[in-house]
């Protein structure tokens, strides 16, 4: 989390502190933290060790499902 822009978390920061705003701000971030790793496996020097496009984008549609509440969680490599 230390290298995303915070702008990207300030609304959910600057919300009240219920507990499905805290949640909220949980997935938001949950979601980027996997967004990201998703970046690194795409980004792997030798490209028998990156992630197939088909792969990039089940994995980018299932965190974009986690987001909007339909699924709670993934696991990447």
């Amino acid at each position: 989390m230390e290298i995303v822009d915070h702008k990207l978390l300030e609304d959910e920061e600057g919300a009240s502190e219920n507990s499905t705003t805290n949640m909220e701000s949980g997935k938001t971030r949950d979601c980027l933290i996997l967004i990201l790793k998703l970046g690194v496996a795409c980004s792997e020097e030798s490209p028998g060790e990156r992630v197939t496009i088909g792969d990039v984008a089940r994995e980018l549609h299932f965190i974009k499902e986690m987001l909007v509440g339909r699924r709670t969680g993934i696991d990447l490599h």
